[in-house]
């Protein structure tokens, strides 16, 4: 008997596992670009396309923060188009961060 799953989680169905299996290629293939990666925005930009396809989603961005926490440094998406993009940065929360 198998040990029961932590609370709010479920056993993997079979066709699940199969699906996780099949991204794992995927996976790896992102994290050789990342380490391969030679400029910042062009390696943002690969995890930022590598992980909107494996979470099967339309749409993904990332933005690095400045040194002096004070707006974006860099900003990378995949999907939406560039208006639709810089509506999110100047439209995104602000944070002070953890203290």
């Amino acid at each position: 008997m198998s040990p029961a799953p932590p609370f709010g989680h479920s056993h993997p169905r079979e066709e699940d596992s199969a699906e996780l299996l099949a991204r794992v290629p995927q996976l790896l293939g992102a994290m050789r670009s990342v380490g391969s990666g030679l400029e910042l925005h062009s390696t943002l930009n690969r995890i930022c396309e590598t992980a909107a396809v494996l979470a099967d989603a339309r749409y993904a961005a990332i933005g690095v923060v400045g040194e002096d926490g004070e707006g974006l440094v860099d900003f990378v998406h995949h999907g939406p188009d560039e208006p639709t993009a810089r509506r999110i940065v100047n439209e995104a929360p602000r944070s002070c961060g953890a203290r």
